[in-house]
């Protein structure tokens, strides 16, 4: 709506003899005949029509009305609240939802486009090649040379076997969550493929490791050598015995838990060790008061 007052220049409601005066005042400037830019005449225009509607008391009031009008209505628009969005709408837990099930539908897409390049047959046969690989360094480099790098190559197979395990666990987890998206799993997959994870890493560990004991108590019983290794005393510390020795010609260094005082030596100073023949680096040392064969306590 068109305020008229402030076209001619006044607070609104002025009285009738101030919409005169501003009147006359406001088209001596803009009249046609004495201003001559481009918009006098529609000024002129626009003054005339706010004469027209206010220049009665019947006029201005009824013109009042509407100007009173338009501005409660404009007001009202500017209180009212904006509508709220769907997402405004939801819940928090609905929210929650409708993000879970967008997460999915994006692992979903990602996964079948995957599946398509790398199907998901080789994906087993890859992650169960790379858990053998892992298990069978750390078992191969079990009995750790000293000095040489055999604790880098147990430790690359920790890391191997775990990060296969977790890759395993992922795809699992992504298989299973994207076949949620057509049809119900009755089981929690997701704390089932958890707790198959931690469980896998551990039964690894703990099998290697007495896979290896195993053999050591096995060889060292029943298909064993008794030998003399040197003792590298700079390197030999509190609990940590290294010793040298050879077998073969080969050279064997390890480092051994034990105390070096309590090992059964020569009279040349070397110490009595027991080695499986099969593997030398299978070895363990002879202490003092042990009954052996071979040698005099």
């Amino acid at each position: 709506m068109i305020n008229y007052y402030k076209i001619l220049g006044l607070e609104n409601y002025a009285t009738v003899d101030e919409v005169k005066i501003a009147y006359k005042a406001k088209v001596k400037v803009h009249h046609p005949d004495i201003n001559k830019s481009d918009d006098a005449e529609e000024m002129t225009q626009y003054l005339n029509m706010a004469k027209d509607h206010l220049d009665t008391i019947e006029n201005k009031e009824r013109y009042d009305q509407q100007l009173k009008m338009a501005y409660f209505i404009e007001i009202q628009r500017l209180q009212k609240k904006p509508a709220k969005s769907y997402w405004e709408t939801l819940s928090r837990r609905e929210r929650k939802d409708k993000l879970e099930e967008s997460r999915k539908l994006k692992i979903k897409e990602k996964y079948l486009a995957s599946i398509q390049k790398f199907p998901l047959t080789l994906r087993i046969v890859g992650l169960s090649v790379l858990i053998i690989w892992g298990l069978q360094l750390v078992y191969s480099h079990y009995f750790i040379r000293y000095g040489s790098l055999d604790y880098v190559y147990a430790m690359l197979g920790y890391l191997l076997l775990s990060v296969s395990i977790a890759a395993a666990a992922n795809e699992a987890y992504t298989h299973y969550l994207v076949k949620s998206l057509d049809e119900p799993i009755r089981f929690n997959y997701e704390k089932a493929i958890g707790r198959a994870f931690i469980l896998s890493f551990i039964v690894a560990i703990i099998s290697v490791n007495g896979l290896n004991s195993i053999r050591k108590n096995y060889h060292l019983s029943n298909h064993f050598e008794y030998g003399t290794a040197h003792i590298n005393m700079l390197a030999t510390y509190t609990d940590k015995v290294v010793i040298e020795y050879r077998v073969d010609g080969r050279l064997y260094i390890r480092g051994l838990p034990g105390d070096w005082n309590t090992v059964m030596r020569l009279n040349t100073g070397e110490a009595v060790i027991k080695y499986a023949k099969v593997d030398p680096n299978i070895c363990e040392l002879v202490l003092k008061g042990d009954k052996f064969e071979g040698f005099d306590n």
